[in-house]
């Protein structure tokens, strides 16, 4: 059973993250999200990174690809709702500037890992299909980056339109061909993405049917990872750990008209499914009962702040007593929850990583001591809504320093295990 699902399961991950890729971008605007679709690709790149460098190196891309559309997507609201053109060509070329070299670097690792596993493992078969799809795809992603950015150039006609009144009637004229550029731009990266997409896909297919080499394939990666229960081990412990640096970033207080981008409801789901995924090594049996409640009590705490807690108060004096007190009751709860929650996570990660590796965790007293003050003062931003402004710094420094100290206890944790487990 294990031999069929190996190639199998990353066939699945691979053909439905390409398919998020293909949609054009307007602006920032991503409709099919690229970050998922680089999500998938992450996932289905796990079982063939453990058996060539180069496909281990193309998902090191996708992470810093995930980065950096998860930044896209904070920044959408303000970016597409600003006046001023300029802002969006800044964002767009900037976001393209980032973007579109670790896309080539991705579709070089990807291929050309193929390529190797293909050779060595009797795959001539799919060789020059590798091929093609390499040039395929480096095309694809430059026309779709590119193209993005063509139709904020006019922003440029703009800004000549109102400083060089004598030509305003062309740079007018000009303009108006704005929406025909959208429509060209997406309408060629739509054509070139379906072509490109049905060549991914036929390659998929064509290595997915080479039965002798989808099987040597599934020989090595037994004899390097399957036969080691340690190996094993570490990547759950890996992905476990990451997983919940990751929910950690969600603690960030980031609102756009109201609308808090970054909820802590979601760092409190995305711990939980950290602890899901750490449960193959040890059970976490307290934090999977405290974490529902945790993470029903964010939600409530979600919605009775942006309905009921006022925000326009600028003094104390204004505030209610009674919406006080009720903003108080409602913070507290979710507060000692959310802390109980993570102290809980915390101690279970401790406990399970000493039984798992023989080697000493840290504690996380100190980093647990930092989140209470982050908890407090949050606390006190929603109990009164009149000092936020004035607080917003020292929550977010909190935070960072928080983020910070996990970051480097999760990745020393990493680091420490994964000497252990090259020595075999």
């Amino acid at each position: 059973m294990t031999e069929k699902l190996f190639f199998k399961r990353s066939f699945y991950f691979i053909v439905t993250g390409m398919f998020f890729l293909i949609n054009p971008l307007i602006n920032i605007l991503d409709a099919l999200p690229d970050g998922f679709g680089y999500l998938l690709l992450f996932f289905g790149l796990t079982e063939l990174g453990l058996i060539d460098g180069k496909m281990e190196s193309a998902r090191r891309k996708l992470t810093y690809l995930m980065m950096i559309s998860a930044l896209k997507h904070i920044l959408m609201f303000p970016v597409m709702s600003s006046s001023i053109s300029s802002d969006k060509l800044l964002a767009t070329f900037s976001f393209a500037l980032m973007e579109l070299p670790l896309l080539i670097f991705f579709c070089i690792d990807f291929f050309d890992g193929f390529s190797y596993l293909a050779e060595c493992n009797d795959g001539d078969s799919v060789t020059q299909l590798i091929s093609n799809a390499k040039f395929m795809s480096m095309l694809f992603f430059s026309v779709k980056i590119v193209l993005s950015i063509v139709p904020e150039l006019f922003s440029f006609a703009e800004t000549r339109m109102t400083i060089d009144i004598s030509d305003y009637e062309f740079y007018r004229r000009l303009l108006s061909t704005k929406p025909y550029a959208v429509a060209f731009t997406m309408l060629v990266v739509m054509i070139l993405g379906i072509f490109w997409y049905v060549g991914i896909v036929k390659l998929m297919n064509s290595i997915k049917k080479d039965l002798p080499f989808v099987q040597k394939m599934q020989d090595v990666y037994s004899s390097v990872f399957l036969a080691f229960p340690e190996k094993q081990s570490f990547r759950t412990i890996k992905n476990g750990l990451f997983t919940a640096l990751f929910g950690c970033i969600f603690f960030f207080d980031t609102a756009v008209d109201g609308v808090r981008i970054l909820p802590n409801a979601f760092a409190v789901l995305i711990i939980w499914i950290s602890a899901t995924i750490l449960k193959k090594n040890s059970p976490f049996d307290k934090t999977q009962k405290v974490a529902p409640f945790a993470f029903a009590a964010q939600i409530f705490t979600e919605f009775y702040r942006y309905f009921y807690v006022d925000t326009q108060a600028v003094f104390l004096s204004q505030l209610d007593t009674m919406n006080v007190t009720i903003n108080a009751l409602v913070v507290v709860i979710n507060a000692c929850l959310t802390i109980l929650f993570l102290s809980v996570f915390l101690i279970e990660l401790r406990n399970m990583y000493e039984v798992t590796t023989t080697l000493e965790a840290p504690s996380f007293d100190f980093t647990r001591i930092v989140f209470l003050a982050a908890m407090v003062v949050h606390s006190l931003q929603i109990i009164l809504p009149s000092i936020h402004e004035e607080t917003s710094a020292l929550y977010m420094i909190l935070t960072a320093v928080w983020i910070a100290l996990c970051g480097k206890c999760f990745t020393n944790m990493i680091d420490d295990y994964k000497k252990t487990v090259r020595l075999l």
